[in-house]
């Protein structure tokens, strides 16, 4: 089964320029905990993703307000992307390496086309179900803290 099949098309975005608030409200509105952070609207570029985790640990946490904080500089940079001819279970090799839920898919030109998570892989039966188990114990793992040398 390819991305294409399972993916949610043409999912809420943000820009870079967008405030943290406006991210926040687009969460709970369209209920998710990622929102796909494009260059501008017009192109649809992607350029990162903004986070419920992002908004908690650098907003939040951060003390700053969210409606004078931009998403530029509270998102995550560089985020692991699949494009839409890949395989369900490639797509579940990304989660799975990158301990993530939700990957943004993009053309060749990185141009957002939708949203693929692990949820759609189940609802959808996409993938084997011992592959399955095995990715999520991975995705679900603490991941490793570096410890601080004083």
């Amino acid at each position: 089964m390819r991305v294409s099949d399972v993916m949610s098309r043409h999912p809420a975005v943000c820009t870079v320029s967008s405030s943290a608030q406006t991210a926040a409200a687009m969460m709970k509105e369209h209920d998710t905990g990622i929102v796909p952070v494009v260059e501008d609207t017009y192109s649809n570029r992607l350029a990162g993703v903004i986070t419920d985790r992002d908004l908690c640990l650098t907003v939040v946490a951060g003390g700053r307000d969210p409606n004078h904080t931009w998403i530029e500089d509270c998102m995550t940079l560089d985020p692991v992307f699949c494009v839409a001819e890949d395989t369900a279970e490639t797509v579940l090799e990304i989660m799975k390496r990158h301990q993530v839920r939700r990957v943004p898919v993009v053309d060749n030109g990185k141009v957002l086309v939708g949203m693929v998570s692990l949820s759609d892989l189940v609802r959808h039966n996409a993938v084997d179900g011992r592959e399955l188990l095995a990715a999520m114990k991975k995705i679900f793992a603490p991941k490793a803290r570096v410890k601080k040398v004083a």
